[in-house]
This record gives C-alpha cells, structure tokens and sequence, in this order.
C-alpha cells in the first residue's frame, strides 16, 4: 500500500512476472469508495485441454464440462490459465478437486489455474460465478483471482458472449464464504479487471 501511494499521480502500477500493468483509479461518489482497475494485455487463447481428464479430477462427467460451444481451453492475458466452463451452478458449486490430478494436467499442458465458471441467472447481478483452483502454486482455492478473470473475460469476449467496453461482473467465493465481485471490461487493446478492496492486514519482509 505505502508503495502504491508512493507512486506518481495517474502512472501507478503493480508488477506481475517482471512486468509492470498499469492501474486505473475511478471514484465512485455514490459509495465513496475508489474501483481500482488493472491493464491486461489483450486475451490469446493458447489450446484446448481435454475435458474428460479435467471431468474426472473434478469429480465431475465430461458433459459437464460444456456451454454451448464452450470448452476447456487455455487463456492468458499476463498468466495462462484454462477456463473451465461448467452446465449449472449446482455442478460448479458440487465439484470436488483432486489436486493430484490438477497438478499432473497443468504440467503437462503447461498452465496454472483452473478457472471454473458457470453462468448465473438473469437477475443476477453478476454474469457468471467461478471457482478457481491451482494446486500447482500452492492455491487450493482463492477467493479472487484478477489473472484468471481477465481471461476469462477475452475467452467469453471472443465467444461473442459480452460486448467490448461495457462492464461485467464475476462472483468468485462464495464456496470459501468470502464472496468477492470482480469488475471487467474487454476493450480493442487491453482488457480491465479490478474492484473495491479493504485492507485486511499489513506486513513488512525483511530480507
């Protein structure tokens, strides 16, 4: 935080993988509060990955793992991640992750995260709810995943599933009881992820 407020006025950043994404910070004078967005690249989508093997270390069955056309494929905008499209929010929400077999699937079609997703109803305020799985780094579940919602963002973006330049919203969580909305926006040359934060803690490393 102290490094952020350090940062010179409208060229603030965070570092990712050795490069710096630039942030944009929009006052809400509604709520009073800042939506701080993040700058990522454009969404590659780099490859399919078999959704039998992805089925199976979810505790779920291959045709689970399809909406429409969508099917498992690699994503990346800063990190590669595979957006992992799932029926219904009962499946997303029932499924059961084998770590072991997550590991053995990232590494042998070299990406992180499992990015699961399903759509929510019409009403909702949000258009899909995800889960987000990465056993390979030490993640079991997170609760807000900026890199695996950009992508997924582009991925729904090139499916013609959402409009370039207006906002969406994915809910991440709420399995873990720690609901967090994530703001997005596809635009021609960068795609923006952020939202409201509160600091939680604080801490100093001393090398």
């Amino acid at each position: 935080m102290q490094i952020f407020q350090q940062q010179e006025e409208g060229k603030r950043f965070v570092t990712m993988k050795n490069t710096h994404l630039q942030l944009e910070a929009i006052a809400d004078n509604s709520s009073k509060t800042a939506v701080v967005q993040m700058q990522q690249k454009p969404a590659i989508a780099r490859q399919s990955v078999p959704a039998n093997l992805i089925a199976k270390a979810l505790g779920l069955k291959t045709d689970d793992l399809r909406i429409d056309n969508l099917l498992p494929t690699t994503v990346e905008t800063e990190v590669a991640h595979t957006m992992v499209p799932i029926k219904s929010l009962q499946l997303l929400n029932n499924c059961i992750p084998d770590n072991e077999r997550l590991i053995e699937i990232s590494k042998q079609y070299a990406f992180e995260g499992f990015y699961c997703f399903a759509f929510a109803e019409p009403d909702e305020e949000h258009l899909v709810e995800a889960r987000f799985f990465n056993p390979l780094i030490g993640i079991d579940e997170d609760a807000a995943t900026g890199t695996a919602a950009g992508p997924l963002i582009g991925f729904l973006a090139k499916n013609n599933y959402v409009e370039l330049n207006k906002k969406y919203k994915i809910l991440q969580g709420v399995k873990l009881n720690q609901p967090s909305l994530i703001e997005t926006m596809v635009r021609t040359d960068d795609i923006l992820v952020g939202g409201i934060s509160i600091i939680t803690m604080q801490g100093a490393l001393y090398l």
